[in-house]
């Protein structure tokens, strides 16, 4: 063998470590990311329950001091000798009662919003994730491509340029032996 094919030879075997190297690298950087995201996820997923968990408790706090605010007015109103259950101290009662359930329910919704906000980034993450992983396939691909693409590159500067007559006399050798 000249010197010249095994220069060639050791540049192909060169590139074929490189392309190795460097799909073994995109693998475990795409490995990497799908961790990440999958972690993101879970972690987002958690912060929704936390954003439920805050909005009932504070919902249910605001309830308690709406029925405590009635309970002082009442107690106000009956030390005053007035009639609790007509007029205007029960209309004031339930216009108040009102606005505090309407409150405890915004605070409520609040709270659902934030959760499913963050149950969507949630999700988003988890799919990050699957493309992640999606990522680790194609660069093997992409890797052994370029690692066969060196090869028969070599291969093919290696070999004589086949002719007509090449051909035709090979076909016929081949065909005389049958």
């Amino acid at each position: 063998m000249e010197p010249a094919s095994w220069i060639a030879l050791a540049g192909v075997a060169v590139a074929v470590v490189g392309a190795t190297v460097s799909t073994v690298a995109a693998v475990e950087q795409a490995e990497q990311q799908e961790k990440q995201a999958k972690a993101e996820s879970k972690y987002l997923f958690a912060k929704a329950d936390m954003e439920r968990d805050n909005a009932a408790f504070q919902e249910r706090q605001f309830r308690r001091r709406a029925a405590l605010e009635i309970s002082k007015n009442n107690a106000v109103a009956g030390a005053a000798g007035l009639d609790i259950s007509s007029g205007s101290p029960l209309l004031n009662e339930l216009d108040f009662t009102t606005q505090a359930e309407l409150e405890a329910l915004n605070i409520k919704r609040g709270g659902d919003i934030a959760a499913a906000s963050r149950e969507f980034e949630g999700r988003a993450a988890a799919y990050r994730a699957g493309n992640y992983r999606s990522q680790g396939g194609y660069a093997m691909a992409a890797g052994a491509t370029s690692a066969g693409g060196s090869v028969l590159s070599y291969w093919s500067k290696t070999q004589k340029p086949a002719t007509y007559s090449s051909l035709s006399d090979s076909y016929m050798r081949n065909r005389e032996a049958y």
